[in-house]
């Protein structure tokens, strides 16, 4: 269903990124309302246990088109070849910085969504930095629109340099981070190349 992997990119690497994503005071991030922007998402898999909070993104890629110029920096830190191979090619890519949220506990999670409706592509999550704020994995797939109680299978913790891999259709969510400043993650999904 999912796979973890610890220091998908090397340690210089790891330091390097987090430094450019976080560290720089000059990178840009752009206000999102919350974690989800498709009402559809926020109607069709609530739970008790949702938080709506607000985040902060960089779009670096929206359907295979570049939106970032800081695209080619970030995209040449990673080894994605392992996709390229099996005929996958990237088709979205963006940076969420989310602040600790008022009131939250730790049993709160963001809106359950999915990245694609479609079985085939691949969701892989790039934790830039430690902490708290786990992915919540969700035994539920996306059920065309259909009305989803999610239930949990799963929850796997921001480390540095780690990635969280699994198919796009799958729910899944953020938690909001309670002990550190931030998390900060990157979502890439890939698809398959139909030439």
């Amino acid at each position: 269903m999912f796979n973890v992997i610890d220091n998908f990119i090397p340690n210089k690497l790891q330091d390097q990124l987090e430094n450019i994503l976080v560290g720089n005071k000059q990178f840009p991030y752009f206000y999102c309302l919350d974690t989800v922007d498709s009402y559809e998402e926020q109607r069709l898999f609530n739970t008790n246990n949702v938080l709506h909070q607000p985040q902060f993104v960089h779009t670096l890629m929206i359907d295979g088109n570049q939106k970032s110029d800081a695209f080619d920096l970030i995209i040449s830190l990673f080894d994605f070849s392992q996709f390229y191979t099996q005929g996958y090619k990237l088709s979205r890519a963006k940076i969420n910085l989310l602040p600790p949220p008022i009131n939250a506990t730790k049993n709160h999670h963001h809106v359950p969504h999915f990245d694609s409706s479609n079985p085939d592509d691949i969701t892989v999550i790039y934790y830039v930095n430690n902490g708290d704020g786990d992915t919540v994995i969700f035994n539920e797939r996306y059920d065309n629109n259909n009305y989803i109680t999610p239930t949990i299978n799963s929850t796997v913790s921001p480390q540095k340099g780690r990635v969280l891999i699994f198919p796009s259709n799958l729910l899944h969510a953020s938690s909001p981070p309670l002990n550190i400043d931030f998390r900060c993650v990157i979502n890439f999904v890939f698809t398959l190349n139909n030439l």
